[in-house]
């Protein structure tokens, strides 16, 4: 199946991208370790950014969408663009497939969930720590995103007595 074309379309109803993949390209250029993205084929890099669109817009955002018939998280009410870290997270989330990184966590959130708790790999000895399921959803995304979302997502507080 081919990848659809890259439309980051602000706000519109059939935009499955925040940023363009000319966008992505000069943001790679310039970015130290970016030459794992660029050197992936087209078809690769839209996938990366499609996908890293779709990984963002799992989270739950301050204010809702700015549009009624926006598609995508972004742009939420009151702004008149997409916020430069959102289009930062979903590059980094990019580069975190093209380097492999989604799929290491992938990998241990598996290997957790059958029990184990120490592995070597390459040599190295690797201690896991227990995590609740729920827990384990923030590893969605890689760090550098998460962090970049950081001020837009919703954080739910617990309110207990002691």
């Amino acid at each position: 199946m081919a990848v659809p074309a890259i439309d980051a379309t602000f706000g519109g109803a059939t935009a499955n991208s925040y940023v363009t993949q000319a966008e992505a390209t000069s943001y790679f250029e310039l970015r130290p370790g970016g030459q794992k993205f660029l050197d992936e084929n087209g078809e690769t890099q839209r996938r990366f950014l499609i996908f890293a669109t779709k990984l963002i817009d799992r989270e739950t955002f301050w204010r809702g969408r700015s549009g009624t018939t926006q598609i995508l998280e972004f742009p939420r009410a009151g702004m008149d663009a997409i916020p430069i870290k959102v289009k930062e997270a979903q590059l980094e989330q990019a580069l975190d497939f093209a380097v492999g990184g989604y799929e290491r966590r992938l990998r241990q959130i598996e290997l957790q969930s059958l029990g184990v708790r120490e592995t070597t790999a390459d040599g190295v000895q690797v201690r896991m720590v227990p995590s609740h399921p729920d827990a384990l959803q923030m590893f969605r995304l890689c760090g550098q995103a998460r962090h970049l979302l950081q001020e837009y997502v919703e954080m739910a507080v617990i309110v207990g007595r002691a």
